[in-house]
């Protein structure tokens, strides 16, 4: 797999990123992953939310 360099400069520092680059297919796939997790988690915290009203309505 290739990368890109990706270099940030900070007054306290410097950051190196490697960046991949992706075919449009792998790109769409991984962008579905990270559409999927953060469904996951929105539901997540959406029942955790439910669950906390359920106990102070009780």
């Amino acid at each position: 797999m290739e990368y890109k360099r990706v270099i940030q400069e900070f007054p306290n520092g410097t950051n190196i990123n490697l960046v991949p680059i992706l075919t449009p297919e792998e790109e769409e796939k991984r962008h579905q992953r990270l559409n999927d997790a953060a469904v996951r988690l929105l539901l997540a915290q959406e029942k955790k939310d439910k669950e906390k009203q359920m106990k102070v309505a009780t």
